[in-house]
């Protein structure tokens, strides 16, 4: 998994390096604005790969005695922070081409800023649907990020390209040059809020969906033994979900015997559902409280079958 991610930190890091470059020497010798701001929004894709390729050995570091839980937090900050920089240069992108709009005859860019709006339109999407790929291989949502990143320059190109071709054509149209370094802005800032969003999520402990929870309900109730479960807590920590829940049995039987069907719940648990980092499983007597459970669904105490409560 480690290789995966610096691999697409890597890659993204020299493309993007490649593809600034152009960008920007384009953008200022054929007088385009939108193309330097395509440029720019290229540089924080730079920053973000480097970052992938600095931060991952501290995100999978293993657990220690100050964090128990690991270090997964650290890939959602990182993920964070690459959503709220495409803010930021969302935003000066759009500022600096509003108030360009203000000068007096603008100069109509040249073929070549077509060309390298086009050459960017290819490219950037051909590396969105790698870096995609290398994600999934290594489940990890910081790369995801960093592709979603890679799509946004890729998708902002677009309005770039036909801003460009227009003022080409019609060099009275110049201005709509600054107009598609606007459009830009707000295609990174709707991609921004893709990567922010589900960042957002999982720092304020945003539980599992509710077929995920029914599934947590199933496996865990497989065994007759086990009269119910309620009290089902989890959150995620990267791709991965942590799991805590009462187990209900009966409270005739054994500690030892309890503390068994609790260990092959949790080891049902996790070997059918892959992405569950962890369950932590309190047992508990059945019939010794009546409290509701706290999210839909429990377990028939004679069926074992899991019932969704209403």
């Amino acid at each position: 998994m480690l290789r995966l991610v610096r691999r697409a930190g890597w890659v993204g890091v020299w493309a993007n390096v490649v593809l600034a470059a152009v960008k920007l020497t384009a953008g200022v010798l054929a007088n385009s604005q939108a193309l330097m701001a395509d440029g720019v929004e290229s540089l924080t894709d730079i920053v973000s790969s480097m970052l992938l390729v600095v931060g991952v050995k501290y995100w999978e570091a293993p657990p220690d005695a100050a964090h128990p839980h690991g270090h997964k937090r650290l890939e959602t900050l990182f993920s964070a922070g690459v959503g709220l920089a495409m803010v930021a240069v969302a935003g000066g992108l759009a500022w600096n081409a509003l108030h360009s709009l203000r000068q007096d005859s603008p100069l109509a860019p040249n073929a070549w800023a077509l060309a390298v709006a086009v050459l960017t339109i290819v490219s950037k999407e051909l590396l969105y649907r790698w870096t995609l790929h290398q994600s999934r291989l290594a489940g990890s949502p910081a790369v995801a990020a960093n592709a979603w990143h890679h799509r946004s320059d890729a998708i902002s190109s677009l309005p770039v390209a036909l801003a460009i071709g227009l003022a080409w054509i019609s060099p009275q149209w110049a201005f709509v040059d600054k107009v598609g370094a606007v459009v830009v802005s707000f295609f990174i800032l709707h991609a921004a809020w893709k990567i922010l969003g589900p960042a957002l999520n999982e720092l304020m402990d945003k539980g599992a969906p509710a077929e995920e929870v029914q599934r947590i309900l199933t496996l865990c109730c497989a065994a007759p033994e086990v009269r119910g479960a309620h009290h089902i807590r989890t959150r995620y920590l990267s791709a991965g979900v942590d799991v805590s829940l009462h187990l209900l049995v009966d409270p005739n039987i054994t500690v030892l015997e309890g503390h068994t069907l609790a260990h092959e719940a949790k080891e049902r648990i996790m070997a059918g559902m892959p992405h569950v980092l962890d369950v932590t499983i309190h047992v508990e007597p059945f019939g010794a409280t009546t409290a509701r459970p706290l999210l839909p669904g429990a377990c028939d105490p004679v069926t074992s079958t899991p019932q969704v409560t209403p």
